[in-house]
């Protein structure tokens, strides 16, 4: 309590009101985006009142890297509205353009307001709170799924995926992989911990980072798992190439190869899922659904150079092309591209995608430049959930990658010590 608490000292009561809003946010959006959504509102209206009580903008010391990144942000909505100009269904692209206005708004929202208060150790707050709400979740559904299969509703073979959670998991798998690259930096980060609470603090990471290891699994995400090989792989090469502590890292690879040996033998299928997947990646199958979505949209593409079908002929014109490729099931469901850099090159032509390649490339080059390795892991997690997923043509993504972008933005540029 008192760890919490000190969170708030030196704030003013406006920016403490701006404080529990950002971590109300941060806990409620792996429940319910419609709630963050409402939360955000609020937190804009908070804002605005602590600028005219301080009379302090944040309109000021944005390195150029990150000043262009947040106005390519906001830009992006307005490629989207540019590109009714040439759709023909302008209700569909009418909707499509006020579910991206919201990037425009956090844009707006970060860069005008003043967010001097919100440092490292804020921002590790407001991650903490996030993580909790995960592992709580994940107590619920595993509450209620243990529930079913005690009454015979479902065998424990099929509780997995959908049957487990039924949040999509592909973007319930970002919200865990940054939990987990959160944990691991406090981890790496705990040598300031007092020596009587040590063992405490190191046992309550690893028992998180576990359970949400498991999660990802159970929930049987190509991409969360995909994510989960290549975080492992990064922070393992940090510890013993840049922390050089080579004992640590050995600990570490033991403990995670016996964490997966034991989910896969747990869940089996997660297993069958992507070895699957390899395999008929390797023959290129061309009956595997994916195959069909993407040869189906880069073909949308290649008709459609360089301007894209526009926002509100972005489905029809695929499912039209569902249609004459013979894919029914794909036809019939209306599936997007589940490719956030197609989607984004379909709908709106090379403008859109280098706008979108803005937001994302310009804050990994600062991040290299100021060794931000938390941000670096977000942005990464963020670009390679955008190759299996269309993220920000969901609420649930977009608030996501908007709310803890803008975070990291006005973080890194209240601190300057490596991340």
């Amino acid at each position: 309590m008192e760890r919490f608490s000190s969170l708030f000292k030196t704030l003013h009561p406006c920016q403490a009101c701006e404080y529990a809003l950002l971590i109300s946010v941060a806990a409620v959006l792996p429940f319910s985006w419609h709630i963050s959504f409402y939360l955000l509102s609020l937190l804009v209206i908070s804002a605005i009142a602590s600028t005219i009580v301080t009379k302090r903008t944040g309109i000021r010391s944005h390195s150029l890297l990150r000043l262009i990144s947040l106005v390519a942000m906001g830009l992006l909505p307005l490629v989207y509205l540019a590109s009714l100009l040439y759709s023909s269904n302008v209700e569909e692209g009418k909707t499509e353009v006020l579910r991206k206005m919201l990037l425009l708004a956090y844009a707006v929202t970060f860069l005008v307001f003043d967010w001097s208060f919100l440092t490292r150790k804020r921002l590790l707050g407001i991650l903490q709170f996030m993580t909790a709400a995960l592992l709580v979740r994940f107590a619920i559904r595993l509450g209620i799924s243990t529930h079913n299969i005690a009454s015979g509703e479902i065998h424990l073979s099929e509780c997995v995926g959908f049957f487990f959670d039924p949040m999509h998991h592909g973007y319930l798998s970002m919200y865990i992989l940054l939990s987990v690259a959160y944990l691991v930096y406090v981890a790496l980060h705990k040598e300031e911990t007092e020596r009587p609470h040590k063992i405490l603090a190191y046992s309550s990471l690893i028992v998180s980072i576990i359970i949400l290891t498991v999660y990802l699994f159970i929930l049987q995400s190509r991409s969360g798992i995909l994510g989960l090989i290549l975080l492992t792989i990064g922070v393992l090469l940090f510890i013993f190439f840049k922390l050089r502590r080579y004992l640590l890292g050995v600990v570490l690879l033991s403990c995670i190869a016996a964490v997966v040996a034991a989910v896969l033998l747990a869940v089996p299928t997660s297993q069958h899922r992507l070895s699957d997947t390899l395999a008929k990646v390797a023959v290129h199958d061309q009956s595997d659904e994916r195959y069909i979505i993407s040869k189906a949209s880069l073909n949308v593409v290649k008709d459609n150079m360089p301007w894209g079908v526009g926002a509100g002929d972005r489905i029809d014109e695929l499912v039209a092309e569902y249609q004459h490729m013979g894919a029914e099931k794909q036809y019939w469901r209306r599936y997007n591209p589940h490719n956030q850099f197609v989607d984004t090159l379909m709908t709106t032509g090379i403008i859109g995608l280098l706008v979108l390649s803005i937001i994302l490339i310009l804050p990994a080059i600062d991040c290299f430049k100021d060794k931000n390795y938390l941000f670096l892991a977000f942005l990464f997690m963020v670009a390679l959930s955008a190759l299996f997923e269309s993220i920000l043509e969901r609420q649930m993504g977009i608030n996501f990658f908007c709310f803890l972008y803008c975070l990291f933005m006005v973080e890194s540029k209240n601190n300057t010590e490596p991340c």
